[in-house]
């Protein structure tokens, strides 16, 4: 997959670019699943097991290599909770009959590659990576970074097939194709003559927004009304980035948090046409 060799900069050191309304994808319950209370709140999350060491920063050429050279080969399974199947690694798998559809990363109009720093608090632990997460045409990659910068994980959505790889000697806490129904959830948009409230896969998802801002966006299970709902709080917006500095998402039925933190982006030219 090629990629251009970019150099990150601070995100308020950025251009103006045109700031995106960010979107939803639901994520998919098992019948009759019993909602884990979450205790934490949208501060930062408490020091836990890291699957790398923090850093300010990651060298642009090491994530060009990674998502050059990365060769996708394993396959999720269908995850009917948060964690299930989280280490499964036998190949690429295409989106089953019964399972909530990926929207296709083509669904983001511009092509971008944005640093993050992740952290993961679930069943009372608290992950945290480094990551880069782009989208170049028809696919979406996101790859988690292990110690000293080397290639921990990769996901890939390419079209509705999840592509993953991992290379850090542990399970993740969530399956691969779970992972990329949050990253979706939380960033990318919707239509854009679509509603600001409206039903989307069987969930009520209501957005609010203030000083043009989006500032929060909140998920309820029309199946199972009594659900807690899944809550993605925004903040941090700067000049026309199309990324918060800051989203933090509760899911309240399943009782986990993440709070990602984009340190830098920047929007990557066009793809040559084949």
């Amino acid at each position: 997959m090629p990629v251009d060799r970019l150099r990150f900069r601070p995100a308020g050191s950025l251009r103006s670019s045109r700031a995106s309304q960010l979107g939803a994808d639901r994520v998919h319950r098992r019948g009759g699943q019993s909602p884990t209370r979450a205790g934490e709140s949208h501060a930062r999350p408490p020091r836990g097991d890291n699957l790398r060491p923090d850093r300010s920063r990651i060298p642009a050429v090491l994530i060009t290599a990674v998502l050059t050279a990365s060769g996708l080969t394993c396959r999720p399974q269908r995850a009917a909770s948060p964690a299930a199947s989280a280490g499964s690694n036998d190949g690429p798998r295409r989106r089953q009959p019964n399972e909530t559809p990926l929207q296709p990363p083509s669904a983001v109009a511009y092509d971008f590659l944005w640093q993050q720093r992740v952290a993961i608090t679930y069943q009372g632990r608290t992950r945290r990576f480094d990551a880069a997460l782009q989208k170049r045409g028809d696919t979406l990659t996101l790859v988690g970074l292990g110690p000293m910068g080397t290639p921990g994980f990769v996901i890939t959505l390419e079209g509705e097939t999840v592509l993953f790889e991992n290379h850090t000697g542990r399970t993740l806490p969530f399956s691969p194709r779970y992972i990329l129904l949050d990253i979706q959830r939380v960033f990318f948009p919707w239509s854009a003559t679509g509603p600001r409230s409206g039903q989307i896969d069987g969930e009520r998802v209501d957005e609010t927004h203030r000083a043009g801002r989006l500032v929060q966006r909140r998920f309820q299970s029309t199946s199972v009304p009594s659900e807690p709902p899944i809550v993605v709080d925004y903040d941090g917006w700067s000049g026309g980035n199309d990324a918060p500095r800051w989203a933090h998402l509760h899911h309240g039925a399943f009782g986990y948090q993440l709070t990602v933190e984009t340190v830098a982006q920047q929007r990557l030219a066009p793809a040559p046409a084949n």
